[in-house]
């Protein structure tokens, strides 16, 4: 007979595809980018070209943004965007903190507000723009340039003083698409580049520019997509099918995942929720990667062929860019229910084995921790996948009674929660529901 054990770790290598029938929210045409930011939904719908002609033609759709409430799920407001705004894929700036919006455009910056969506502003750059990143605490927007069989070259250029520099430059490296700021939990700053490389070929490329060395890592082909957690940068891979996990400390590729997909289909942008690795795919699915292992867990079915995504009110809201199964542009924001709920451990702990209770109110913004029995906690800290600290306390005493601490505000969804006792530690990645 089998024992228990074994049965339970039979059921977690199953795969689910998760059958619900998404809400589909008519936006604009082809919605590439989606962004959960002060209890909104924002969406951001590419240039539809139809004769590819780079011009704006009578039959032409210009690119749009979208905002969206969450808890009734329709639009609230949208406008029109200038043709040259944007890109493919888009690759946009949003300043929470300063309730700014950042847009590449064709030979500058168009600045807009974050709430009126008017546009305030507009940095002059003298060329074409591929997208442009931010760095908060600085006010440093980080911003590349590039072309097929060109320079490319990463300007820094501070908000405050208006100062620009070249900070990168490369003509051997083919098509910088990212730059994006990582802040380490050491205190340090990295500059993640990412090259696309040549359509078929596997010369794509992540540059970690420090401030006193860089690297190149090969990564394989077709780079689309990164995105940091605490010290580890997600890459999305849609050529060689694959998601790397890149440790900015040891500079390597630490974990490297294969999607499933194939051909066209590969994988577009990936997100880190609970201990999850999230994937939008040209398969017209959205999959879910167990972060420790690697193991495909749950596949979900936008009804449209998936870009950029976001997380927020325990939903999944996907852009779909095209229809799903061809290449003609979509028009809808598919809105599904998070395929598990609740606070989940990383690295192989699980719930019943941790000597610690955890919750979370949203209502409050304060987090519960408790525990069984009495235990004395040497350090509890919170960070965003950012690297900010959200909460430090030391000493801590718990009991069945709890101890309650407020977070600061927050436009993260998930956090690390690090916990230090005499020993053991572990940690918890925690999406905060909304």
């Amino acid at each position: 007979m089998r024992s228990l054990s074994s049965f339970v770790l039979a059921l977690l290598c199953i795969t689910f595809a998760w059958t619900q029938q998404p809400v589909k929210v008519p936006v604009g045409k082809q919605p590439l980018a989606v962004f959960a930011v002060q209890g909104k939904i924002h969406v951001f719908c590419g240039r539809v070209d139809q004769n590819f002609n780079g011009e704006q033609d009578a039959e032409d759709t210009p690119p749009s943004w979208w905002i969206l409430n969450p808890s009734s799920e329709t639009v609230e407001q949208n406008i029109e965007l200038p043709w040259t705004a944007l890109g493919f894929p888009a690759r946009l700036a949003i300043d929470s903190i300063n309730n700014k919006v950042y847009l590449p455009a064709s030979d500058s910056i168009l600045i807009y507000d974050l709430a009126s969506q008017q546009k305030i502003g507009a940095i002059g750059t003298g060329e074409a723009i591929r997208s442009v990143s931010i760095d908060i605490p600085s006010q440093t927007l980080f911003f590349c340039a590039s072309g097929f069989q060109t320079t490319s070259t990463v300007y820094m250029h501070n908000l405050t003083t208006g100062a620009r520099q070249a900070v990168f430059a490369t003509d051997t490296i083919a098509y910088l698409q990212t730059a994006l700021p990582v802040r380490l939990r050491n205190g340090d700053s990295v500059l993640v580049l990412l090259f696309e490389g040549t359509f078929g070929q596997t010369d794509s490329r992540l540059v970690l520019l420090f401030e006193d060395h860089v690297t190149i890592l090969p990564i394989g082909g077709l780079g689309n997509h990164i995105a940091a957690f605490g010290d580890t940068v997600i890459v999305t891979m849609n050529g060689s099918h694959q998601i790397h996990l890149v440790d900015l400390r040891t500079e390597s590729i630490v974990q490297t995942i294969a999607t499933g997909t194939d051909g066209y289909n590969g994988p577009r942008e990936s997100l880190l929720w609970d201990h999850y690795i999230v994937t939008s795919t040209y398969n017209s699915d959205v999959r879910f990667f167990d972060l420790s292992s690697g193991e495909l867990r749950y596949t979900l079915d936008p009804q449209g062929k998936p870009e950029g995504f976001a997380i927020a009110s325990g939903k999944l809201w996907i852009a779909n860019a095209f229809i799903a199964g061809s290449y003609d542009p979509d028009s809808t924001i598919s809105i599904l229910p998070l395929p598990t709920t609740g606070i989940s451990p990383s690295h192989g702990e699980t719930l019943a084995s941790l000597p610690v209770r955890i919750s979370f109110d949203p209502t409050t913004n304060r987090i519960r921790f408790s525990a069984d029995a009495p235990l004395h906690i040497q350090q509890i800290r919170i960070n965003t996948l950012e690297g900010r600290t959200l909460l430090l306390q030391s000493d801590v005493a718990l009991s069945p009674s709890g101890r309650e601490f407020t977070l600061p505000p927050t436009a993260s969804t998930t956090v690390y929660c690090s916990v230090q006792m005499k020993g053991r530690s572990f940690t918890l990645v925690l999406p905060l529901i909304r």
